[in-house]
């Protein structure tokens, strides 16, 4: 008799990074991931040319195994409580230690990650008038990093209460350090005490993801995931050798926002039994999509004055990618590579935008910014530096309302002062942050 039919969705997604490619993870992780495609993987079904004389077949040779998973994972800050230590977290270290995060997966499609200079009791010194500084006390603005999201407390009073800033320049040399922001801050902190709070003192980093121009892709042969999941039949799986390959972000109006990563698998087979080395990791609560933040404004005179009406957005990083094939692995393929990342971010805004026709016309660099969540630990942020719009506004209704949805593209960005580099978020087209 057959098996009943299991939700499609049936059981736990594990992820584990691995030492070796192709050799299974021992450090499991625990997700908040959710299958939403398992129908892609496949085994090869080489039929071989000799026949019998009465041309009956004689099977088929197994070849390649290989596919794509799909996962959905709620997105959500740094923890669910403001934390208060900093993040010591690279890509490289933590993918070295198997401490797997969210981040860590959005890093490793975007190329890479970084994270730093967390709760750190700033001493904001008096500002000028110019809203595109963060001052601090000499020396509390070296552990953060050019191209970095951090946040801090606008004051009870205020809107959002904590506000984001991407950290363009640093300047540690004086006193006080300095660091410019990408574009013009709502509120910024003057002295310790105003704005007048419990943590007006404190500068919040983040973990940053982002993604770098002509950056190598996944040039460490061993940096790699193994997936433990169950399948639509209820039989444990085991997917090896994977790497994201595609990922897009979801932001619905009310709803939790998410992430959706396509994983192309090196080789696969059912568990082989016995008990599974999952690593105890809890994750944060996801952060509905409300209280948000978001701008587009002129990449020349950025400001973050008026924020935006949009009913809902989705981004896609743009990945291309080629599996590596490889006839000395024992399934024939050596991984995946991406061969190309273009992302672009799509809305819809309740309003006829007249200015982005003219834009689109001029193909006018603009600033596009995105924050969400309540407090320091609870918080995720985007940024595009110069979004270029990419198709003619078009004419939308939402809801009876008159609107306009608007498609931009990440284009190239070359504002920091100091050389690019692979290891952190410098002159990057695209970052999104976890605060």
């Amino acid at each position: 008799m057959a098996n009943d039919p299991f939700p499609y969705d049936f059981g736990r997604t594990d992820i584990g990074a691995e030492t070796v490619l192709l050799t299974e993870s021992a450090n499991y992780r625990t997700t908040n991931a959710a299958i939403l495609d398992r129908g892609s993987l496949e085994k090869a079904a080489l039929r071989p040319g000799a026949q019998t004389a009465e041309n009956y077949s004689q099977g088929v040779i197994v070849g390649k195994t290989g596919g794509t998973l799909t996962t959905r994972h709620e997105l959500h800050g740094r923890s669910s409580a403001v934390p208060d230590a900093a993040p010591v977290w690279s890509y490289a270290a933590a993918y070295s230690t198997g401490r797997l995060t969210l981040a860590e997966y959005i890093g490793a499609a975007l190329g890479n990650g970084q994270g730093g200079g967390y709760a750190e009791a700033c001493g904001f010194t008096a500002s000028s008038t110019d809203a595109n500084n963060l001052k601090c006390t000499n020396g509390k603005l070296s552990g953060f990093y050019e191209g970095q999201a951090v946040c801090w407390d606008n004051g009870t009073a205020k809107t959002p209460r904590y506000e984001v800033g991407w950290l363009e320049n640093l300047d540690i040399t004086g006193d006080p350090d300095v660091a410019s922001l990408l574009y013009t801050a709502k509120t910024i902190p003057l002295t310790t005490t105003s704005p007048v709070s419990s943590t007006d003192d404190t500068l919040w980093g983040s973990i940053t993801c982002f993604q770098k121009t002509g950056q190598p892709y996944y040039d460490n042969a061993t940096k790699a995931w193994s997936i433990f999941y169950v399948d639509e039949d209820g039989n444990e799986m085991i997917a090896l050798g994977c790497r994201p390959t595609a990922c897009n972000f979801e932001f619905t109006d009310g709803e939790i926002g998410a992430a959706v990563i396509t994983w192309g698998v090196s080789s696969w087979s059912e568990a082989t039994g016995g008990t599974l080395a999952v690593g105890a990791y809890s994750y944060p609560d996801a952060e509905a999509f409300v209280g948000a933040w978001i701008t587009f404004s002129d990449a020349s005179a950025p400001t973050n004055a008026t924020s935006y009406r949009i009913q809902g957005l989705s981004v896609d990083l743009g990945m291309e990618s080629t599996p590596i094939i490889d006839p000395n692995k024992a399934d024939g393929i050596a991984g995946f590579n991406v061969t190309r990342r273009n992302p672009s971010i799509t809305f819809s805004v309740y309003r006829d935008l007249d200015e982005e026709v003219a834009d689109f016309n001029a193909q006018t660099g603009k600033t596009f910014a995105l924050q969400m969540g309540s407090q320091p630990g609870k918080m995720i942020a985007m940024v595009v530096p110069n979004a270029i719009i990419t198709s003619y506004p078009q004419p939308t209704n939402l809801d009876g309302m008159t609107g306009t949805t608007i498609t931009i593209e990440a284009g190239n960005y070359t504002g920091d002062t100091d050389a690019a580099a692979d290891t952190s978020p410098v002159d990057t087209n695209f970052r999104i942050a976890f605060i």
